[in-house]
């Protein structure tokens, strides 16, 4: 298990590391470079104090306080709904210079995980009204405020997370696998429901497929991201010497791996992605 934690920190270290490089590299020629990697350095400091506060504490002291976490998760989503919340690109889910939905991520696995460590055996034994309701609808009515505030933002993405989240948690933490298949159907009708009701949803999909059919409205960021991949090649055009980057909007955020592809190569793309895998398998195995 050492092992296995001390390979998970080296390979957080490396992708912050490269990271923060490519960060650097992609906002070069912005005016913002200076406030964009001084937040990010800082966010960096503030991660790792955290980090080291949380390797320090006692996990049962957090779970024995899972609900206040909740209630503030709780909170913060309503304020973005509120006039304190920021209305960006067709949603209103930041407030506060932060999206809450992320930091109700942590709230979300406490509050589940504690439902599964008390309740366990309900969910597990009895029959099947009783490991139904303590399995499924009471931890799904727990969950339900924070889907329907995300629905509401509308942020889907975050909202899909959460459900996904939820369900394999409540596997792992005692609920028959027969009940799974409700969660499951109710999230595709959902899908299908963001794909009717939204054009933004419907135009994303399709651009998504065949970005190559919408090449200067919703597939020109796909389209742009690819001819930066392909411009790299095997060892990229050099470190800061990306010209296509400096089209792709949010270059230095959700779209920072085409910048790492064009800059630095395919090794280095492979690289982030074998990372990932890295970071997936020695979760599995802690959590294991």
């Amino acid at each position: 298990m050492r092992t296995t934690s001390i390979l998970l920190l080296l390979t957080g270290s490396l992708l912050l590391a490269l990271s923060f490089t490519m960060l650097a590299s992609a906002v070069m020629m912005d005016a913002r470079f200076s406030n964009l990697v001084a937040t990010q350095g800082v966010a960096i400091l503030v991660g790792a104090a955290l980090m080291c506060a949380l390797w320090r504490s006692d996990y049962r002291l957090w779970l024995r306080n899972h609900w206040w976490g909740y209630g503030i998760a709780l909170v913060l989503l309503v304020l973005v709904l509120s006039p304190l919340g920021t209305y960006r690109n067709g949603a209103q889910r930041w407030g506060f210079g932060t999206q809450p939905g992320e930091f109700a991520k942590l709230p979300l696995l406490l509050t589940l995980a504690a439902w599964g460590a008390r309740f366990g055996p309900r969910m597990r034994l009895g029959g099947f009204i009783q490991t139904g309701l303590w399995g499924l609808v009471l931890p799904g009515l727990v969950v339900l405020p924070l889907l329907g505030l995300l629905y509401k933002q509308p942020d889907r993405g975050t909202m899909i997370l959460f459900g996904m989240v939820t369900v394999v948690v409540l596997l792992l933490g005692g609920m028959r696998r027969r009940f799974a298949i409700v969660p499951l159907l109710l999230g595709a009708g959902l899908g299908v429901h963001f794909y009717r009701s939204s054009k933004m949803v419907r135009d994303r999909m399709d651009a998504f497929l065949h970005p190559e059919l919408y090449p200067q409205t919703t597939g020109s960021q796909a389209l742009k991201s690819l001819a930066a991949l392909r411009e790299g090649g095997l060892e990229g055009v050099g470190l800061g010497s990306g010209v296509i980057k400096l089209t792709i909007p949010e270059q230095h955020t959700d779209f920072i791996l085409p910048v790492i592809g064009e800059e630095l190569g395919l090794f280095f793309t492979l690289g982030v992605l074998v990372a990932f895998v890295v970071i997936l398998l020695c979760a599995v195995r802690i959590a294991a």
